[in-house]
């Protein structure tokens, strides 16, 4: 038990590192619509990972609305090349 903990405080720690390393909005932004697309690559997002997206957005300092943008833009593009089909 004390190793998965001492595992998660690492992962927490480089997650923080990483975070800290984005200088600019648009590095956090880039890094949160990363994160959205790999999480919903199959065209889902499970709630256990919809909880890391809203931990992951409030760490990168995106707020709600812009996070709201980010996802519609994402996945209207999506809606929009299956119409094209």
């Amino acid at each position: 038990m004390q190793l998965l903990s001492t595992q998660q405080e690492g992962v927490a720690g480089a997650m923080e590192l990483a975070i800290a390393s984005l200088d600019s909005k648009e590095d956090r932004e880039v890094a949160y619509i990363t994160a959205v697309c790999v999480v919903a690559v199959d065209g889902e997002v499970p709630s256990n990972e919809e909880e890391y997206l809203n931990d992951l957005q409030k760490a990168l300092k995106i707020s709600d609305e812009r996070a709201s943008e980010i996802i519609d833009e994402l996945f209207a593009e999506e809606e929009y090349e299956e119409e094209e089909e």
